[in-house]
């Protein structure tokens, strides 16, 4: 008999940092959320004032021992109440692990990667530094690339992030999101 696969509403959006993550969750905060990684990864990641502070903060706190399984959980708890759930490809180095992304499969969520071309990353470097990241954590992503290209530069379904562009024109171009405002216009168009 054949697994029948539980409809889940999400869809999970791998990425590298200085895509536009934070923005979408921003911009439409009711279909995507942002989950960064840090406030689970840090055992000492508190509030911060501003988002130059949060982006500072990231490479400088102490490992929480409950990560990735806090996070994962996290996302669990998330999955049935946004369109997108949007996180970092940098999380599976975080978390040394070469199965993740781990319970996705397990739990039957519908995952896909979106990666900048290689001759994009200069642009991806600038903004990361523009946005107030420090410099170990820009370094630590400059090494990790490569690293993240072998994992999942193969991967089936993948998107590519064109030169310039933010991780919102990719979806919007491979048509993965559609903004409620877009989904309203053309039902009223239809009737």
């Amino acid at each position: 008999m054949s697994e029948v696969l539980l409809p889940r509403k999400s869809k999970i959006i791998l990425s590298t940092p200085g895509v536009g993550k934070t923005y979408l969750g921003k911009k439409y905060p009711e279909q995507i959320l942002d989950m960064d990684p840090m406030p689970f990864l840090s055992s000492n990641f508190g509030e911060h004032e501003t988002q130059r502070d949060f982006e500072k903060a990231k490479s400088t706190d102490a490992t929480n021992p409950d990560f990735p399984y806090n996070y994962v959980d996290a996302i669990l708890k998330q999955v049935n109440h946004y369109d997108l759930i949007l996180i970092t490809t940098l999380l599976t180095q975080a978390c040394k692990r070469q199965d993740f992304p781990l319970d996705f499969a397990e739990e039957k969520l519908r995952y896909q990667i979106a990666l900048p071309r290689k001759s994009g990353l200069d642009i991806i470097f600038k903004r990361l530094r523009e946005r107030g990241n420090n410099e170990k954590f820009v370094k630590d992503f400059e090494k990790l690339y490569p690293l993240i290209i072998e994992r999942f530069g193969n991967t089936l379904g993948g998107l590519t992030i064109e030169d310039g562009e933010y991780l919102e024109d990719t979806l919007l171009r491979h048509k993965v999101f559609t903004p409620k405002k877009e989904i309203a216009s053309n039902n009223l168009a239809s009737n």
